[in-house]
């Protein structure tokens, strides 16, 4: 399957469009300073694009994997399940970019949520995986804190456990 980072943008509502307002002027800062990891596709050098649409961007070059790709949740065009996305990022550099900026739209927009296979081992180790620690700690810079723990086990999928909370 590959590490994977899931999220869900169930029941949209005006508070989501005015998060995700103010969560798309945090993603120019955080894909401004990450230039170096990211670009619009892993194979087309054009820059990532953060619009009142869509938040999309890949690695460079051998870098790259999957299209990390937010649609804002009244521009869904998912076959299968319009509030559902994901982003394979293989670990490769620019999964923190992903996991900074899952972190700041799961912060704002109220009726989005994160899982990731990140999460997968906190059970036993007590510590997240990849480059979350890192992500939660940077988007402190813009306000943004969360505590780690574990909020709810789902069966037979650890690895879609949800285990951050927000800090009010």
């Amino acid at each position: 399957m590959g590490y994977t980072h899931y999220f869900r943008t169930d029941n949209w509502d005006t508070q989501d469009e005015k998060g995700w307002d103010k969560a798309t002027k945090i993603v120019r800062k955080i894909l401004k300073r990450y230039d170096n990891l990211v670009q619009f596709e892993w194979d087309n050098d054009k820059k990532p694009v953060v619009s009142k649409k869509q938040i999309r961007f890949n690695g460079i070059g051998d870098d790259g994997h999957e299209t990390f790709l937010i649609n804002n949740a009244e521009n869904q065009n998912s076959y299968s399940n319009p509030s559902f996305g994901f982003c394979k990022t293989a670990r490769k550099p620019y999964d923190i970019v992903a996991c900074e900026v899952l972190l700041v739209v799961n912060a704002l927009c109220p009726h989005f949520s994160l899982s990731s296979d990140g999460f997968s081992g906190y059970l036993e180790t007590k510590e997240i995986d990849g480059e979350w620690a890192n992500a939660i700690e940077n988007v402190k810079e813009y306000g943004i804190e969360y505590t780690v723990e574990v909020i709810e086990e789902r069966e037979p999928y650890c690895d879609m456990m949800p285990i951050l909370e927000k800090v009010a």
